[in-house]
C-alpha cells in the first residue's frame, strides 16, 4: 500500500508519498512566509528521525525550499534529486538571496552537497526540450552517478513503482536574461561574489528578475510518480474538499498515478505530450503554482478521465486559486481538491496495487 499526503503547508508546496515497504517519497517543502503552522507539519509530518528515501525539488523559488532546513534537522535524507541549474539561472537567484538574506538558500543553490552533509546522495536532472531524451531506466537506490537526463525512469525496490522527473530547458529565456543584463550594465559574473556590485544593482536585478518571472517559474521540474507499467490499482481518497460523492466511485478507476507540477506552466509545456507513455496511468494531478490562471491550461485535463487537482495555497495578495481556474475543471467535471494551512485540509490517497 502506499499513503500519498498533500500537507496542508498553506502558500507553499510540501507532497509526500509513503510505500509500506518504508520507503519515503517527498516532492517540495516550503512556505512563502515560513509560518509557525507550516513549520510544524513539516516537523511532524513523519516520525522523528524517519528515513527521506528521496527528496525532489521542483525549484528554487522560497515558498518551495525554504522549510527544507527542518527536513533535513528533524529526518535523515538519504538522497536529493533536483533539476541542474544554468550559469546564469544560477547567479541570479544567489544574488537576489543574497541581498534578502537568505543564506540558507544560497548554500543549497550553490552547493547542494555541502548543504545535505556527505551522507546525502545528490542527483541533479539536466534539462530538456520536451522530446524524448532518453528511455534509460535505473535503480534509484543502486545509482552512483551525480546527473541524470532528463525523463530518466527512476525504479524503486518494488519494480513496480517508479519516478519520472523532467526538467524544462528555455533556451530562449536564458537569451533573454543575458540581452537584459547587458542591457542594464550589469556584468553576470560579478553577481557570484561582489556584494558591492549586488547592493548597487539590487533594485535593477529584482526589476529582471520580475520581468521573467513567468519564464523563471516554466523551468519548475516535474514528476511522474506512479506504475511503470499497467498494473491493478485501486485509489482511494482518505480526506478531501472536493466532490463530496467522489470517494464512493474511485475504485472503479485502475490509475493511481500522479503528476507533480510545481510553478511549471502548462500554457508551454505540454504536459501530456512529455508524459504520454504513463499518461493513462495518472488520476492525480497537482495544479501547478497554486491555482494561478497565468500558469493554467485545461489542455492536458480534458477527456473522459476525472482528475483529483489537489491546489496548495495559503493567504496571499497574488489571488491564487484562481475562481476561473477552479470553475474551468470542474466545467470539465475534475474534481478540484483545497489544500490550504488549515490542518483539517489535508489531502490523503490510499493505494493498494496488485499485479495483474
Amino acid at each position: 500500500m502506499i499513503t500519498r499526503s498533500f500537507h496542508p503547508i498553506g502558500q507553499g508546496a510540501f507532497y509526500s508519498e509513503e510505500h509500506d515497504d518504508r520507503f519515503i517519497m517527498v516532492y517540495d517543502c516550503g512556505n512563502l512566509y515560513r509560518t509557525i503552522q507550516s513549520r510544524k507539519v513539516v516537523s511532524t509530518a513523519f516520525p522523528k528521525g524517519s528515513i527521506i528515501d528521496v527528496l525532489f525539488i521542483s525549484h528554487f523559488d522560497a515558498d518551495h525550499v525554504n522549510l527544507i532546513d527542518i527536513l533535513k534537522d528533524r529526518y535523515h535524507i538519504k538522497r536529493v534529486v533536483l533539476p541542474l541549474l544554468d550559469r546564469v539561472e544560477e547567479a541570479i537567484l544567489i544574488s537576489i538571496y543574497r541581498t534578502m538574506g537568505y543564506s540558507d538558500l544560497i548554500n543549497l543553490i550553490s552547493n547542494p552537497q555541502r548543504y545535505f552533509g556527505n551522507n546525502t546522495k545528490i542527483i541533479k536532472v539536466m534539462s530538456g526540450n520536451g522530446g524524448q531524451e532518453t528511455s534509460e531506466s535505473i535503480s534509484l537506490e543502486n545509482y552512483s552517478g551525480d546527473t541524470i537526463r532528463s525523463l530518466t525512469r527512476l525504479d524503486i525496490r518494488s519494480h513496480l513503482w517508479c519516478f519520472i522527473p523532467f526538467n524544462y530547458e528555455f533556451s530562449e529565456k536564458h537569451k533573454k536574461l543575458l540581452l537584459l543584463f547587458e542591457k542594464e550594465g550589469i556584468d553576470v559574473n560579478n553577481l557570484y561574489c561582489d556584494l558591492d556590485f549586488i547592493a548597487s544593482k539590487y533594485k535593477k536585478i529584482q526589476k529582471i528578475y520580475e520581468k521573467v518571472d513567468k519564464d523563471i517559474n516554466k523551468n519548475s521540474m516535474l514528476l511522474y510518480s506512479g506504475p511503470i507499467n499497467k498494473i491493478n490499482t485501486y485509489l482511494e481518497p482518505i480526506h478531501s474538499h472536493c466532490l463530496p460523492t467522489y470517494s464512493k466511485h474511485c475504485k472503479r478507476y485502475n490509475s493511481a498515478g500522479c503528476l507533480y507540477s510545481g510553478d511549471s506552466n502548462w500554457n508551454i509545456i505540454d504536459v501530456k505530450k512529455i508524459y504520454h507513455k504513463y499518461w493513462d496511468y495518472v488520476r492525480t494531478i497537482q495544479i501547478p503554482h497554486h491555482g494561478s490562471e497565468y500558469s493554467f491550461s485545461i489542455k492536458p485535463i480534458t477527456g473522459a478521465k476525472k482528475y483529483l487537482c489537489p491546489m496548495s495555497y495559503g493567504k496571499n495578495k497574488f489571488g491564487h486559486p484562481s475562481v476561473d481556474v477552479v470553475k474551468e475543471m470542474k466545467s470539465h467535471h475534475n474534481y478540484p481538491i483545497a489544500v490550504s494551512d488549515d490542518p483539517e485540509y489535508i489531502f490523503k490517497e490510499k493505494i493498494d496495487i496488485a499485479v495483474f
